[in-house]
């Protein structure tokens, strides 16, 4: 069933919206018309606010777990780090060439090489973008064309607290065109020429179900509050309003 109404400590109301042009993406946790629910709070479907209609869904057992506001935390969807994830369907406005990703969330576990979001190409070697982890989990990376060569990358610790983190690849840059900031520190960049556009594969968050030997899981324990994915490099100008618009929302 819809949510149909929650306590949530940071009104949207407050705050102005995020750039709206070349978004084809936006998951808000704090927005209870966009979740649906069992009684035991399992969430089977996180509705986009883009307009492109890019839902997250699943059933069964790997639905992750709605985290009721209490206090001073945070309404948000939280992955278990074992079997949990939401997949969205292949679209035209999800296999971009350029990509801009915003996003709040918390680390809290995960199995080796835990994978936080990730539009896959083939495999989990190569192709696509997303947010990962190594087998030692001591960095997560931001990724285009291969999770293990092509990536910028910031300690795990940075994301065991709330933060928030934005990602751009501008393949036609040339130099410096991949870019990671964690709570608008500039953690790094790398130069990348690679494709990101993985036309034939589904969006996941929370696991990768795309591996070369499909016994194995990828699973990522996260808290993910908002996520916002355009498929256009923002400006220097629109980057600095969306980080203003996450960070005094979610109180970083």
């Amino acid at each position: 069933m819809s949510v149909s109404a929650i306590w949530a400590p940071f009104p949207q109301a407050r705050y102005p919206e995020p750039v709206s042009e070349g978004m084809v993406a936006w998951w808000d946790a704090d927005d209870p018309s966009t979740i649906t629910k069992d009684g035991s709070d399992l969430v089977s479907q996180w509705n986009d606010k883009s307009g492109y209609g890019n839902n997250l869904s699943v059933s069964g057992d790997s639905r992750p777990l709605w985290i009721p506001a209490t206090g001073k935390t945070w309404t948000v969807i939280r992955t278990d780090g074992v079997d949990d994830y939401m997949q969205a369907s292949n679209s035209d406005s999800l296999d971009v060439a350029y990509l801009s990703l915003f996003m709040v969330l918390k680390y809290n576990n995960g199995e080796e090489w835990p994978m936080v979001i990730r539009k896959a190409k083939s495999g989990y070697w190569t192709g696509g973008w997303g947010f990962s982890g190594p087998q030692d989990q001591a960095t997560l990376r931001f990724y285009a064309g291969s999770w293990n060569v092509t990536y910028v990358s910031a300690p795990t610790t940075d994301f065991t607290s709330y933060a928030q983190l934005t990602g751009t690849y501008d393949k036609d840059l040339g130099s410096q065109n991949l870019k990671l900031w964690v709570n608008s520190v500039l953690k790094g960049t790398d130069d990348v020429t690679a494709s990101i556009s993985a036309p034939s594969l589904d969006l996941f968050i929370g696991d990768d179900l795309y591996s070369s030997a499909p016994s194995e899981r990828y699973a990522a324990g996260v808290d993910f509050a908002e996520i916002l994915m355009y498929e256009r490099v923002l400006s220097t100008d629109e980057i600095a309003h969306n980080e203003s618009y996450l960070n005094t929302k979610w109180g970083l």
